[in-house]
């Protein structure tokens, strides 16, 4: 999935702004308990407003920031419609 279609996506249907993207380091480190063997580290860094084709993948996590706004604004508009 690109970034563009996940901001589109949050923003219409749940009012979310996505703030950027939290990768996965995919890094290799040096186990110094077990001589020879390397482990995956599971650090994880920040890419904030990453370009419109930038691909998610599965390990990535989103931060995201409620637009309370917005939500106040569907609810009052919803209760007149009542």
């Amino acid at each position: 999935m690109q970034y563009k279609l996940l901001v589109r996506k949050c923003l219409r249907a749940y009012g979310l702004l996505c703030l950027g993207v939290y990768r996965l380091l995919d890094d290799v480190v040096d186990d110094s308990e077990v001589k020879g063997q390397r482990t995956l580290t599971h650090k994880r860094y920040v890419i904030t407003h990453p370009p419109t084709d930038f691909r998610l993948i599965d390990s990535d996590k989103v931060k995201m920031l409620l637009l309370l706004i917005y939500c106040f604004a569907a609810i009052c508009y919803s209760t007149l419609l009542r």
